[in-house]
């Protein structure tokens, strides 16, 4: 049994219905077959399966692999340095290299590889544009979108709604550098908390689903720069995007305060 995209703890609990029986309790507990269990919160899924050490994490795309997916999905790729060039640029994500030769087959001949990473390079525009883009794929579940921007801004809506400071912290992130941004320049220790999150809850929610990294050994964080583009977006829709921009790092706390909720 295949359980795909099980990103919604509610789904599998009672909710707040205690007389409700939890999905959880229907899946199958027998020797005989396999459960295998897809998710981007890694929380859930220790507890579908009995802790972390039952669990795969799959890390990003290598690169060959990356240019693998694209000569599969255009065909044989003449010039190899430019491909390996648009797959960096789209951070070698499986599903924007997917949407990426989508677009590009829907626009030929007047598209190509490189014709859509000149595009893609111009502007932050012409990246959301290009990343908004739904070809469509039928062999996939129709609620399912094949755009990379709308797919993520799934996971933050989802994070706004079950604890407003991650969504906060992680449009605050978007607008830094997105490699080396410095967990000092985050961390809101002079700031009054909202009840019993913390900033190191907020962090784990995002590291959970995979939004953002962190160094192990100094107090840094990372991005994808996609996931960056996409939160900028997801702030626009809302009408949000200066009140999270700041021009100095010090005024960083001051941005991310625990009462501050986008609505």
């Amino acid at each position: 049994m295949v359980l795909d995209s099980a990103d919604d703890p509610d789904v599998f609990g009672a909710g707040s219905n205690p007389k409700r029986r939890p999905l959880a309790a229907y899946l199958p507990q027998s020797p005989n077959g396999f459960l295998l269990v897809t998710t981007r919160d890694k929380d859930l899924a220790s507890r579908l399966v009995g802790g972390y050490k039952n669990t795969i994490k799959i890390g990003p795309m290598a690169q060959s692999d990356a240019l693998l997916l694209l000569e599969k999905k255009l065909g044989s790729l003449s010039d190899t340095d430019m491909a390996v060039n648009l797959v960096r640029a789209l951070d070698l994500v499986p599903l924007a290299i997917s949407q990426a030769a989508a677009y590009i087959q829907r626009m030929s001949p007047r598209s190509s590889p490189k014709k859509y990473l000149d595009e893609f390079r111009k502007s932050e525009r012409n990246r959301r544009k290009l990343l908004q883009y739904d070809g469509g794929d039928l062999r996939r579940d129709g609620g399912a979108s094949n755009a990379i921007l709308t797919t993520w801004q799934i996971s933050f809506d989802y994070i706004r709604s079950k604890q407003p400071s991650a969504a906060n912290l992680l449009s605050l992130m978007s607008f830094f550098d997105r490699q080396g941004i410095l967990g000092w320049v985050l961390n809101p220790s002079r700031i009054a908390q909202d009840g019993d999150v913390s900033f190191e809850d907020d962090v784990a929610m995002l590291r959970d689903y995979c939004l953002i990294t962190a160094d192990e050994t100094e107090d840094k964080f990372e991005m994808h720069g996609l996931v960056q583009l996409s939160t900028r977006r997801w702030l626009e829709t809302f009408g949000q995007e200066e009140t999270f921009r700041c021009d100095e790092p010090l005024q960083a706390q001051e941005y991310y305060r625990w009462d501050r909720t986008i609505e």
